[in-house]
């Protein structure tokens, strides 16, 4: 059934996915990636002015994607200046290309639609962004940077289309329950920590209720639960911390969830399994997790 399911879900996103592929590097890591058959968009189209941010709206398949891109000397430009030719390349015409300041400083960065972190980081005095369209379909690139990193947001729309009809199992699946089943383990996506900390910052309820109705849905289903931490302080300490992530995580899923506890045991990993280097805030960020590992079905 599952099996099944997944199919339909990987259909509809490949009917939803977009068509550009920017030039990445090898070392690029994906982040983020949200295909939505009907959603809206609102396109950029100048630098935040007078009290306000010029937009379009989009109603229609929207997918959203992110990268990190490990570098010990990131500069937004070149990457920019490169997309933009592959862009007007594919006969794509450029509405709207700015930088920093010159987008709007901070009033962009709140009014123009990111990918929340650590999925996405953006630092306010050196971000660039473009927005394009082609033949019924739009898109924006956000690129940023951190201290040994590029960071990379895509969004793509169609413009006018008909929505693309989705089923209930569709919704029911989000891209994490498809890794999971396909790789075996996935990053829960919307819960996120402070460094020390084994409290989920605000907007955990989401995820938490995602991956409880996912479980509850087959009973046979079980996972580990695994926290992990930044490389900040002794292994020791951070072993600790992962631990008490990975048992929070659980607990909530039992008690407020109403997950059985046959399907959920838990266990730290420290910072010994990172998805992305520890130099900087938003690598950091992105280690500060916890993950559910899929276990062989109960007999």
């Amino acid at each position: 059934m599952i099996r099944a399911a997944l199919a339909l879900v990987f259909g509809l996103c490949a009917s939803v996915a977009m068509a550009f592929e920017l030039p990445l590097s090898p070392s690029a890591v994906e982040t983020y990636d949200v295909a939505e058959a009907a959603r809206s968009y609102a396109l950029p189209t100048g630098p935040f002015a007078d009290g306000a941010l010029p937009t379009r709206t989009i109603d229609g398949a929207v997918q959203r994607r992110a990268w990190r891109i490990a570098d010990p000397n990131p500069n937004t430009l070149p990457l920019m200046q490169q997309i933009r030719a592959n862009l007007q390349a594919e006969g794509y015409d450029i509405l709207f290309d700015c930088a920093a300041s010159a987008c709007g400083g901070f009033d962009f960065r709140a009014g123009a639609e990111v990918i929340a972190a650590p999925a996405m980081f953006v630092d306010l005095g050196d971000f660039r962004f473009l927005a394009a369209q082609r033949d019924g379909a739009a898109l924006s690139v956000l690129i940023s940077k951190s201290v040994a990193a590029l960071h990379v947001q895509l969004i793509e729309a169609t413009t006018g289309a008909a929505p693309i009809p989705t089923a209930p199992i569709a919704e029911a699946l989000p891209s994490w329950a498809m890794t999971l089943e396909v790789e075996g383990h996935a990053v829960i996506d919307g819960l996120a920590f402070e460094t020390g900390s084994a409290a989920p910052l605000p907007g955990a309820d989401v995820a938490l209720r995602a991956l409880a109705d996912w479980l509850r849905a087959d009973p046979a289903r079980r996972v580990l639960i695994v926290g992990h931490t930044d490389a900040s302080g002794s292994l020791a300490a951070n072993m600790t911390i992962s631990q008490a992530r990975a048992e929070a995580v659980a607990q909530r899923l039992r008690s407020e969830f109403a997950v059985p506890a046959a399907q959920l045991q838990a266990a730290g990993a420290g910072y010994m399994a990172p998805r992305a280097p520890n130099d900087d805030e938003a690598g950091r960020a992105l280690n500060r997790r916890v993950e559910a590992v899929r276990l062989p079905a109960a007999g």
